[in-house]
């Protein structure tokens, strides 16, 4: 699914289930939403039985998966080992 159809498909449904993908701690189900504040493509894990849920920003996830964490990288956002 590309980008743009993700979009409108949020936008249509309000969220997307993430099937098969739990919160840890207590298994509660995982979202793809726009944070309403923001307007932020984000996860949305609900947790504290039903009551509560946090937002995770989709894309700055995936930077840090992809790079690392910021204190790691070089200048031109290379990933440093060290050690």
């Amino acid at each position: 699914m590309r980008l743009d159809e993700l979009n409108r498909a949020i936008d249509l449904l309000g969220a997307i289930p993430l099937v098969g993908v739990t919160e840890h701690s207590e298994g509660y189900p995982v979202d793809l939403v726009r944070e309403a504040t923001s307007g932020k493509l984000t996860i949305r894990a609900t947790n504290e039985g039903g009551n509560n849920y946090t937002f995770v920003d989709v894309f700055q996830l995936i930077e840090w998966l992809q790079l690392g964490p910021i204190d790691g990288r070089t200048d031109d956002g290379d990933f440093v080992l060290r050690g």
